[in-house]
């Protein structure tokens, strides 16, 4: 999901990478510990999206996240 969630940031699409990245985040962090560098990737993922549609504040939110 994360993958292409992140092929249709590139094109554009973004209510559909919207979707994706936000399921593949979900899923990832009830499979996985906080820790795990696949649930860091989602973050990541949703982040670059919410910055390119110019939700800062959401994004900048998930970014601190990331920081131990």
């Amino acid at each position: 999901m994360d993958t292409i969630g992140t092929v249709y940031m590139k094109l554009g699409l973004y209510e559909d990478a919207d979707a994706l990245l936000r399921r593949a985040l979900e899923l990832r962090e009830e499979l996985l510990d906080d820790k795990d560098l696949q649930v860091a990737e989602s973050l990541v993922s949703l982040s670059l999206l919410l910055e390119q549609r110019g939700d800062l504040k959401e994004a900048e939110a998930l970014e601190k996240e990331l920081k131990p």
